[in-house]
């Protein structure tokens, strides 16, 4: 009604001057940037007849570019993954954050609400903790694929070694396992990932967050309801307890 687009017109105005600074980002820790490439280079193997593997099966024969490349990037995707793990282990807020990644009952009635906000049933976006159950699908999903391609992505990389000592069966399963995980990891991309931090309308063209560490204060407002501090007075809102919020 009238009313209701007046009053919404009216907080977007209020949030539109916040967001000129910005506040700080409580996202999933880890990084995963290396994956497109991890996708690419496997995917050129499984489907070589394509016309986009074409340039990096060029040299495949005599340099083996195409393999190289994804085993590099598999090194540095789990450097990333290790660094992390130790961070963990090392510092106490980090871990404070993980504890507030676990789901909850919570995320159950966040996401009621999400919906019922998205067919026009509530005004208000419904208020979340320091991370919604979209963060945490995103973090726990990265870390379950993550082991899932390494267990499976072990056994093909040493493959002289496993069909010395192991069973044909295990190389053949870990194979299907790392192809289907590699869609799987795919559609996230395509489908979640570059919607949640490109094509969004609250941060398109794209999310500076992965470069800034921060995000813009109307996004917040956006995504979270009403969980900015009377600090974004300031243009700054500090990070909630990990766990508040959260049930």
């Amino acid at each position: 009604d009238t009313e209701y687009e007046e009053k919404k017109n009216d907080r977007t105005d209020t949030v539109t001057k916040v967001s000129k600074s910005s506040v700080e980002i409580t996202s999933k820790e880890g990084d995963d940037k290396g994956t497109p490439i991890l996708v690419y280079t496997g995917f050129a193997l499984t489907y070589q007849e394509g016309w986009w593997a074409a340039p990096l099966l060029a040299a495949e024969g005599r340099f083996g570019l195409r393999g190289l490349i994804h085993r590099c990037a598999a090194v540095v995707l789990l450097a990333g993954l290790g660094w992390h793990g130790l961070e963990l282990c090392i510092n106490r807020d980090l871990r404070g954050r993980l504890r507030g990644l676990w789901p909850s009952f919570a995320d159950i009635r966040y996401f009621a609400a999400r919906l019922a906000y998205y067919a026009g049933r509530r005004r208000e976006v419904p208020p979340s903790g320091p991370f919604s159950y979209v963060e945490k699908m995103e973090y726990w999903a990265f870390v379950w694929g993550m082991l899932i391609m390494t267990l499976s992505g072990t056994p093909l990389l040493f493959s002289d070694l496993s069909l010395r000592y192991l069973p044909k069966w295990i190389t053949d399963v870990a194979t299907a396992i790392h192809f289907y995980e590699a869609v799987l990891a795919t559609l996230a991309i395509l489908v979640w990932h570059l919607y949640w931090t490109i094509f969004d309308p609250e941060v398109y063209p794209m999310d500076w967050s992965w470069w800034s560490g921060e995000e813009p204060a109307s996004r917040t407002r956006e995504r979270r309801g009403g969980n900015i501090d009377a600090d974004e007075a300031e243009g700054k809102r500090a990070v909630s307890p990990p766990g508040n919020g959260d049930g």
